[in-house]
């Protein structure tokens, strides 16, 4: 399926889940010369400090690779990742642009009696409707001193209610994330400060 949402990328493989044994798979057709391989997420990653790498998808390589020392090369990528060519800036401004449409549905519609779930939902329609892949990282919580949940409430808004939120969009794999507070029609003045 990935084929027909991006063209970047041609090596691919079907894992069905099994992504060790895919893993694998492509690893018997290149020379391990050095016999040492980085895998990213075996230590402390993005808002992950234990790894992202399961316990599975290690045994599948050690088993099939047992004289390959296996190494963290979480860093490393990172540092590859943060220099961006201008097509993958590009992209990352697609997803801002598609966050700020999102902002402003929210803007539109975010009023006493609606449903928290219901502006909620209005943002994401609005990001998808507009480009973004889906599931994003999105964070939200309303009230009176809210605080961000992974998911909104079926609470009902009123004057005076607070929406944060962490908003995010991805656009060609690429993701921008936006913080943008909103109050219901009023709010406490030190909280005018933050908007």
């Amino acid at each position: 399926r990935w084929r027909h949402v991006q063209d970047w990328v041609t090596d691919l493989r079907e894992a069905r889940r099994a992504y060790g044994a895919a893993v694998v798979g492509k690893l018997k057709e290149v020379p391990l010369r050095h016999k040492r391989v980085g895998v990213v997420g075996i230590g402390d990653y993005i808002r992950a400090p234990e790894g992202i790498v399961l316990h599975g998808f290690m045994r599948a390589l050690t088993a099939a690779f047992p004289d390959v020392e296996w190494v963290d090369f979480s860093n490393e990528m990172q540092s590859l990742r943060q220099v961006k060519s201008a097509e993958e800036i590009a992209f990352l401004a697609r997803s801002t642009e598609i966050i700020e449409k999102g902002v402003e549905k929210v803007r539109e519609i975010a009023k006493p009696g609606m449903i928290d779930y219901q502006v909620w939902g209005a943002l994401i329609g609005e990001l998808a409707m507009n480009g973004s892949e889906i599931p994003m990282h999105n964070h939200w919580g309303s009230g009176l001193n809210p605080q961000t949940l992974t998911r909104p409430s079926h609470g009902i808004l009123e004057r005076g209610y607070f929406i944060v939120n962490e908003i995010e969009a991805a656009y060609g794999g690429y993701h921008a994330q936006q913080v943008q507070p909103f109050a219901i029609q009023e709010c406490e003045p030190i909280k005018k400060d933050v908007q």
